[in-house]
C-alpha cells in the first residue's frame, strides 16, 4: 500500500530528501543523476563508465565490487528488457547504500548487451538501493513505467540539451507514475 501512496512531479522534487515509503521514481532519478554520452563498445566497458561517472554523485558505492558483481549477474542472465534498455545489476548485494537512487545512464551508440530479443542496447537504468525490499519495488515500479509508449518515448527521446533531457524525462515519469499508480487499489 505505501507504493501506490498518490503523489505529484512538484511534491516528487521538492521532497528528494524526504520518505522513501513513497517511492517516487523521479524522485529517486534525480538523486542518481541522468548520465549522457557514455563511450563505451561492450557491456563490460559500459557497466565500468556508467559506474565511473555515477561515483561522481554517489560516492558511497565500491566501483569494482559492484561491477564485479554486475558482471558476474550478467554471465548467468542479460539484464535488458528490450526497446534498447537494460537495468544491470548484481546478483546480490553485498552492500546497500545509505538512501536509495536510480541512475539514468545513455551510451554513445547502442551495444550488444546478450538481450533475448537481440536489440543492441543504449540506455541503462542502475538501482541503489537502501535495502534488497526496496531494490526489488523501485524495480517491478521502474519495469511497469518502462511498458508505457509514453515513457520509452521520453528514454529514448535525445534533445539538444541534457537539462531540456532530463526535465522530459522526469516529467514524464511522475505523470505516468501518478496516472499508473494512483488506479491501483489495494
Amino acid at each position: 500500500m505505501e507504493d501506490t501512496r498518490a503523489f505529484s512531479y512538484k511534491t516528487a522534487i521538492e521532497n528528494s530528501a524526504g520518505d522513501e515509503e513513497s517511492i517516487s521514481i523521479a524522485e529517486f532519478l534525480l538523486r542518481g543523476g541522468i548520465y549522457q554520452a557514455i563511450h563505451a563498445s561492450t557491456k563490460g566497458e559500459a557497466v565500468r563508465s556508467s559506474l565511473e561517472r555515477i561515483k561522481t554523485r554517489i560516492i558511497d558505492i565500491d566501483i569494482k565490487k559492484l561491477f564485479t558483481s554486475i558482471t558476474d549477474r550478467e554471465v548467468l542472465c542479460p539484464t535488458s528488457v528490450g526497446n534498447g534498455i537494460a537495468l544491470p545489476h548484481p546478483g546480490s548485494f553485498g552492500k546497500f547504500t545509505a538512501s536509495s537512487y536510480i541512475a539514468l545512464c545513455r551510451l554513445e551508440r547502442p551495444i550488444p548487451f546478450g538481450a533475448v530479443d537481440n536489440e543492441d542496447v543504449d540506455t541503462l537504468f542502475f538501482i541503489f538501493p537502501k535495502n534488497e525490499r526496496r531494490f526489488l519495488r523501485i524495480q517491478a515500479k521502474l519495469l511497469r513505467l518502462l511498458r508505457d509508449e509514453e515513457v520509452i518515448s521520453a528514454v529514448r527521446r535525445l534533445q539538444l540539451s541534457e537539462e531540456l533531457y532530463r526535465s522530459e524525462i522526469l516529467r514524464v515519469l511522475a505523470e505516468k507514475e501518478t496516472q499508473i499508480f494512483r488506479q491501483i487499489d489495494v
